[in-house]
């Protein structure tokens, strides 16, 4: 992560879905110290699994419902140039060799020119998979190489 510029990071669902490590993120990106990108897609994903968790934590399903789309709200009212706008690499979806239910995360990591593709699925992703200038990291990894990268911005986020 030796750049001058900012880390692009796509955002998949698995880091989006528990509320610490989602928070730890964003709280990174309100800091500028990367810029997250996701897709509706990964919203979608995202809100199945917050609102699963929340009725297997006892909520009614319709107020599960109700904050995760919160969730989603004020994660696009923060960032709000986090969802990728573009459909441009929705075409590549087909051509990514990871596994089947998420090439459309690395797809997007190609329309977003992203530098990193952020996930807990590793698993899903092997490295041959990756486009060229496409690294697949763990949340650890990742906020690891930005405190490397830009300890004291890091430092601050975590503050905020």
């Amino acid at each position: 992560m030796a750049s001058s510029r900012p880390p692009v990071a796509i955002l998949d669902a698995a880091v989006l879905v528990p509320g610490g490590l989602r928070d730890l993120l964003l709280s990174l990106a309100d800091a500028s110290v990367f810029r997250p990108v996701w897709t509706t897609q990964i919203e979608r994903e995202t809100l199945t699994h917050v609102v699963e968790r929340l009725v297997a934590a006892g909520l009614a399903p319709g107020e599960a419902r109700a904050q995760g789309v919160g969730v989603l709200r004020n994660m696009n009212e923060a960032l709000p140039d986090a969802r990728l706008a573009t459909r441009n690499w929705m075409p590549k979806v087909p051509l990514m060799l990871n596994d089947r239910k998420d090439r459309h995360v690395l797809a997007a990591a190609v329309g977003a020119h992203a530098t990193h593709v952020v996930t807990t699925n590793i698993g899903d992703f092997p490295a041959y998979s990756w486009p060229a200038g496409v690294e697949v990291l763990t949340p650890d990894t990742f906020t690891l190489g930005l405190l490397e990268q830009d300890a004291v911005r890091v430092i601050t986020g975590l503050r905020a």
